[in-house]
C-alpha cells in the first residue's frame, strides 16, 4: 500500500512541480548556493519554484551587471 502511495505522490510532484533542467538541480543542490540564496532571503524551493523571478531586484541588477561586463570582454 505505501509503495503505491509513493508512487502515485511521485507522480503528482512530477505533474505540478516545474522541469528543471539537469544543471539547474545541480546547482540548487550546492551548499554555496543555497547560502548565497538565503542571504538574501529566498529559499531554494521558492527559487525552484519561481526562477528568476524570486529573486529581489537588487540581487538581479547585480547579475545583470556582471553578466555585461563579461558579455563586454569576451566579446
Amino acid at each position: 500500500m505505501s509503495q503505491a502511495l509513493a508512487r502515485r505522490l511521485g507522480a503528482l510532484e512530477d505533474k505540478i512541480a516545474p522541469k528543471a533542467p539537469p544543471y539547474l538541480k545541480h546547482l540548487m543542490q550546492s551548499p554555496p548556493f543555497a547560502e548565497m540564496l538565503a542571504s538574501h532571503g529566498v529559499t531554494v524551493e521558492a527559487f525552484q519554484r519561481n526562477g528568476l523571478g524570486a529573486l529581489p531586484r537588487d540581487l538581479l541588477r547585480a547579475l545583470v551587471d556582471r553578466l555585461k561586463v563579461a558579455t563586454i570582454t569576451v566579446g
